[in-house]
């Protein structure tokens, strides 16, 4: 959609009156939808368009609640609108990527934590926010009802990106029968470890979805939010973990220290708050920590590698970028050779 359009469609939100477009600027950094700063009433705002049937604005909400990512102040007509924030993402920053690993890790469990039923049922509709008053946005009367983040379904998530590429048969049947024997890896592990909680995952760890702000509030500690929820679903922390790994060109050999940073942290905020008597009904978390398995995050790390290179082409396939055609085949190269489909699709991508 053009950005003309888009701009008018953001004149006409019932939360902006008397928007002008000149005072709208796109954003373009790489997002995978269209986005924009808006200036209204001396304040700055986040505006993102996303699909009709888009959960990220629901999980923006939850997260925004525990200030984990930006507060939200407007949801409707295909709009996201949060609070505009400064700062840069973690990607660019200066640091280890032990560092990184650390910050991402502990705003992924900040996520986990979060008691996802009982948020669900507390939340305000999203485009009845009685909080926009306090952003200067008009008040808005409208109802929507509220959809549920789903369920991670890993077959159906590949299925899915299969129809969307387009490749020569030799590609495309290596890739099938990796597919095939990933999931059915991850079906063993499954089947073996039984019961497995699920938590509120983000689904897409990037590093580049974690924004250091720029003006911490009244201390130099570096402060970080996540953005971009529009992969988050209901799953094991597992896949989290290894999302993040794979997303982030993290090697296997490291799932062990991740998993074993992922249990200190929860272990620390456990320790921290397990003398707390009173507990805010609205804000509250998980008191019990969802431990990783090794053994499934490797299974899902596995078939995160797999999602994110069909992914990458379809991208390639809209777009005729080179870039994405690379970053599928630094995917596939993550994954160990002992599949004999890797050296294969290795070819056939060259």
């Amino acid at each position: 959609m053009q950005q003309q359009t888009l701009s008018q469609m953001l004149c006409q939100l019932p939360c902006f009156k008397k928007l002008k477009v000149t005072d709208i600027n796109e954003i373009n950094t790489g997002l995978s939808q269209p986005c924009f700063r808006v200036e209204y009433k001396n304040n700055f705002y986040f505006a993102k368009y996303v699909s009709p049937n888009s959960t990220e604005a629901l999980a923006s909400q939850i997260a925004a609640n525990h200030n984990i990512s930006p507060h939200v102040v407007y949801v409707g007509n295909n709009w996201l609108i949060t609070e505009f924030i400064v700062g840069e993402g973690l990607d660019k920053v200066i640091q280890s990527e032990v560092a990184k690993i650390t910050t991402m890790l502990t705003l992924l469990s900040r996520c986990h934590r979060i008691d996802y039923a009982f948020q669900y049922n507390a939340l305000e509709p999203l485009d009845n926010l009685q909080t926009t008053n306090q952003f200067n946005l008009e008040s808005v009367d409208q109802k929507t009802t509220k959809i549920q983040i789903p369920t991670l379904d890993i077959s159906n998530t590949i299925s899915e990106l299969f129809e969307n590429i387009t490749c020569n048969d030799v590609l495309l049947n290596n890739l099938m029968s990796l597919s095939m024997v990933l999931q059915q890896n991850l079906t063993n592990v499954n089947i073996t470890l039984g019961s497995i909680e699920q938590v509120l995952c983000h689904g897409d760890a990037n590093f580049s979805n974690a924004m250091q702000l720029k003006y911490p509030q009244l201390n130099s500690v570096a402060v970080h939010k996540l953005i971009d929820f529009e992969c988050a679903c209901i799953a094991p922390v597992d896949f989290d973990l290894a999302m993040l790994m794979a997303v982030n060109e993290i090697e296997r050999a490291k799932i062990a220290l991740i998993n074993d940073q992922y249990i200190s942290i929860n272990q620390a905020h456990l320790a921290a708050n397990n003398t707390v008597d009173i507990v805010d009904n609205s804000l509250v978390n998980k008191q019990y920590m969802a431990i990783p398995s090794m053994l499934l995050v490797t299974r899902y790390y596995d078939l995160s590698i797999l999602i994110n290179c069909l992914w990458y082409l379809s991208k390639y396939k809209d777009t005729s970028q080179v870039k994405y055609k690379i970053l599928a085949k630094k995917q596939i190269m993550l994954l160990p050779m002992c599949h004999p489909q890797v050296n294969n699709i290795l070819d056939e991508m060259r």
